[in-house]
């Protein structure tokens, strides 16, 4: 009885556990279900970063749980709902149990100040959000894969119904699985005054700029080939002087440089975000500007090239000028010229801004400004970073030694949200370009309540890297923003500074901030700038003939000389014609040079295949001249001759001499040779060679220019010496020996003996 009672238990205990696994499993496909009615769409991926640099990527955190704002809405009006994307990335080597994911928010809480919103932006502050906008159940995750969530709340939805005041409020996104501890994301939902009942203050002035250059400047290797290469009877466009080329900047400069096809596709995206945006102010570089096919209306323009002045005043000024680059390149001056020569408008004119490079604006940069003939420069970055104080106007006049330089400061937070990066490492809701938006659109409505009345101009600065579509973006957001005011670099010109005199003198930043190894990259750059620049202009002065001598000096004129010419039927080429051809493509060379000079340090960056085509334009040139010996030489006499043939690939004639030493002291060739080798030709020269007796020697062969010093590649000949003594000096030779012999012999049987004998 005890045992059938026992089975009798066991059986019921069976099948009240069979009951409640089918309950389990029932459950578990209802919330599947569920899951996929609230739109919950896995999409099983391996999470990967969008594409950009550090500062301004869209990636989501490597923590073992990830969650990634991918979309939100910016700005909440009465008519506008709410909407947001997220993803939630299992990024350890387990599958993750499946979850809750909340959005939550405080439909009354203010934010009063920067630091309680830095802190909840970091996580620091804890702040309840009691009021639920959403939850969503979220499936398994395998290791390495992600699912998004997607939120859609309708306007009349009863927590944003509740909101009654305006302003950013903090928004949390928490995601729940299994015993794991919740992983969270903090972000802000921001409501503008529309449809609230609250008083009306004046909108916040905000000034965007976006500076249109580019670095993805490269050198087209054909052209550079070209140039050095090119054909003598081609005419040339730059006709004026080597130094007007300077001060001019004339075009042909630029035709070696060319734009990647990204770059040129990135040219339409920058005309569209400024044909949309109107009120997007523009500050160009006029070199850039020439490289569009129709250029685009602008704002201002800035230093050509956006050549790097605070890089410039950190180093040696003289080691810029010998490596090529002088003031009269990109100053005031030469971005005016550059202007009219991109537009084909002689009397076009542009207000000229200074913009900062890769270091900060200190007391030498904006001096170095103020010569160059820039009153104003705008500092898109850092100007500020160690200002506490509320948001301002960030207009600074600052007394230099030159004179008066205004510095217009971009705001900090702001325009680092604007550029694609965090306010700071720890913001975790930072790190996608939407959750940049929803702080960017927070902070801008903090600024306006904490001075509602405060007559202020906040200038917001893009890079010259800028995301297009993000930056679409954000100033769709603040255009449809009841508390911004977009306005235009007249209004912030005209605003009243916010620190003049000694006081404004405090607040420039005393180091630049370029690292130790950046300047050293840049002295390294400038070395062989230097050292390239020197070469070419070594080529022009004591290899290629620019002028008509005479036969006195020992140097034939190139029409003169030129007999092959002659053969191919040139000779009606006068001897000006030459000499201004070889002045207007020397000045080119010099100019491209100068022009690829001055393109390395565009920026923020430094372009390091700029100056590798700078070193292959000064190779070129030294390398067009060469040297072809003779094959081995086989010497049966006393003396010989040498064939050497030198080449001129160049299109205007030079004058070199070529030397030759042996490595033997039996065997040597006469020293040096001089000769002029007309454009694109080739000549033959003779050494002698003088042997003394049977052996072998090297003869190394060298090209001299017009002050001795060597240049180009070294070239040897191997001489081997067989002396016979078949010529009428090895007779007389014989001869003696034979008499000497015949004498000895006579000697030696008619010779008296000594009594002593």
């Amino acid at each position: 009885m005890i045992r059938n009672h026992r089975t009798g238990l066991d059986s019921a205990r069976n099948s009240a556990a069979r009951r409640m696994h089918a309950q389990r499993f029932l459950s578990h496909i209802i919330l599947l279900l569920l899951a996929l009615a609230i739109t919950v769409s896995p999409h099983v991926s391996t999470a990967k970063a969008a594409e950009g640099d550090d500062s301004s990527s869209t990636s989501c955190s490597t923590t073992d749980i990830s969650i990634c704002l991918l979309s939100t809405t910016p700005v909440v009006t009465n008519a506008s709902g709410y909407s947001a994307e997220v993803s939630i990335t299992n990024n350890t080597d387990e599958t993750l149990e499946s979850g809750t994911f909340v959005t939550s928010t405080n439909a009354l809480y203010p934010f009063t100040s920067r630091v309680d919103m830095q802190g909840w932006a970091e996580g620091g502050t804890h702040i309840p959000t009691p009021n639920k906008l959403n939850s969503s159940s979220v499936a398994a995750l395998e290791p390495g894969a992600t699912t998004r969530v997607s939120i859609h709340l309708p306007a009349d939805n009863d927590v944003l119904k509740s909101i009654s005041n305006w302003g950013p409020k903090p928004l949390l996104f928490s995601f729940t699985s299994g015993n794991t501890a919740p992983v969270r994301l903090h972000s802000f939902l921001t409501r503008s005054t529309d449809g609230l009942s609250t008083a009306q203050t004046p909108a916040l002035s905000i000034t965007a700029v976006l500076p249109l250059t580019t670095t993805s400047w490269s050198a087209d290797q054909d052209a550079l080939k070209n140039l050095v290469t090119k054909d003598a009877t081609t005419s040339t466009d730059a006709t004026a002087s080597p130094a007007a080329d300077t001060e001019q900047r004339s075009a042909p400069a630029t035709s070696v440089l060319k734009l990647s096809k990204e770059a040129t596709q990135r040219q339409q995206q920058q005309l569209q975000l400024l044909d949309k945006h109107p009120e997007l102010q523009s500050i160009a570089d006029p070199d850039y500007l020439s490289s569009f096919a129709i250029p685009p209306q602008t704002t201002a323009i800035m230093q050509p090239s956006d050549f790097d002045i605070t890089a410039y005043a950190q180093g040696d000024a003289e080691a810029y000028e010998k490596a090529g680059i002088s003031t009269s390149q990109w100053n005031s001056a030469a971005g005016l010229a550059a202007l009219r020569s991109a537009t084909g408008d002689e009397q076009s004119t542009a207000s000229s801004y200074a913009w900062q490079g890769q270091g900060t604006w200190t007391l030498s940069a904006l001096q170095s400004a103020k010569q160059a003939g820039y009153s104003t420069v705008i500092a898109d970055s850092e100007y500020e970073a160690n200002n506490s104080s509320v948001a301002h106007t960030g207009k600074y006049v600052v007394t230099t030694k030159e004179g008066a330089v205004t510095v217009l400061a971009a705001q900090r937070e702001l325009s680092r949200l604007a550029q694609g990066k965090s306010t700071s490492n720890d913001a975790d809701g930072e790190s996608t370009d939407a959750g940049r938006l929803a702080r960017f659109m927070a902070q801008s409505a903090l600024y306006q309540m904490e001075q509602p009345y405060a007559n202020r101009v906040l200038m917001v600065a893009f890079s010259g890297s800028q995301d297009i579509q993000y930056a679409d973006e954000l100033m769709s957001a603040m255009e449809h923003a009841s508390w911004l005011k977009l306005t235009d670099m007249k209004t912030l010109d005209a605003a009243s500074a916010y620190q003049e005199g000694s006081e404004a003198a405090q607040s420039v930043p005393t180091s630049s901030g370029i690292t130790s190894h950046k300047l050293s990259q840049i002295s390294s750059y400038l070395d062989t700038l230097a050292s390239n620049q020197n070469d070419i202009d070594r080529f022009g002065s004591a290899i290629l003939i620019q002028k008509k001598t005479g036969a006195d000096d020992g140097t034939d004129s190139s029409a003169a000389s030129d007999t092959q010419a002659l053969a191919r039927g040139q000779a009606s080429q006068s001897v000006d014609q030459q000499r201004n051809d070889a002045a207007s493509w020397l000045s080119e060379l010099k100019l491209t040079q100068a022009d690829l000079a001055l393109h390395t340090f565009a920026g923020n960056g430094m372009q390091g295949g700029l100056v590798k085509a700078s070193s292959s334009l000064s190779e070129q040139l030294l390398g067009g001249v060469t040297i072809t010996p003779s094959e081995s030489i086989s010497v049966v006499s006393e003396t010989a001759s040498m064939p050497v043939t030198i080449s001129n690939d160049h299109p205007f004639p030079v004058k070199v001499s070529v030397s030759s030493q042996t490595d033997s002291t039996i065997i040597a060739t006469s020293r040096l040779v001089e000769t002029t080798i007309p454009a694109n030709s080739e000549v033959q020269v003779t050494f002698t060679i003088r042997v003394a007796t049977s052996g072998k020697a090297t003869a190394r062969l060298n090209l001299l220019d017009r002050n001795g010093a060597t240049f180009g590649s070294a070239q040897s000949t191997t001489i081997t010496s067989s002396l016979q003594l078949s010529d009428m000096s090895g007779l007389l030779i014989l001869g003696a020996a034979i008499l000497f012999g015949a004498l000895g012999l006579w000697r030696q049987f008619n010779r008296k003996k000594d009594p002593d004998e």
